[in-house]
């Protein structure tokens, strides 16, 4: 787990290795009072296709995006909320390169989320 903050924006990174556990949203709900997060990257989430958006519901951020668990393994969910804008400019079955915007002014930085497999080959072809 990590909290990057850059200029204007708090950013956390958790890998949560099942998002689908009956846990995972009092956890969520912890690190979110800790932490005020504008941007949530999840990683390992773990999650069947069926559940996947009534999990990202609960979480209270309005704007989201997932790329699939394969099999679940792996995934990958950004979630945001209204005081950033989110440009996504590439999504890979591992990654999400996005810009990410101030409302309040002309400053942006460039975000790419990786999920780096545990296995050797599997990252090799990132």
């Amino acid at each position: 787990m990590y909290l990057f903050i850059f200029l204007w924006t708090k950013i956390f990174f958790w890998n949560c290795q099942g998002a689908g556990h009956p846990r995972f949203h009092n956890v969520m709900n912890e690190y979110k009072k800790d932490f005020f997060s504008d941007l949530i990257c999840l990683f390992e989430t773990r999650v069947s296709r069926a559940r996947v958006d009534g999990i990202i519901a609960k979480l209270g951020y309005p704007n989201s995006l997932k790329v699939e668990a394969n099999r679940f393994a792996s995934g990958i969910w950004l979630c945001w909320n209204e005081n950033i804008l989110v440009d996504i400019l590439e999504i890979h079955c591992y990654m999400i390169h996005s810009r990410i915007r101030s409302k309040q002014g002309p400053d942006s930085f460039i975000c790419s989320t990786v999920y780096a497999s545990p296995h050797l080959t599997t990252r090799r072809k990132l």
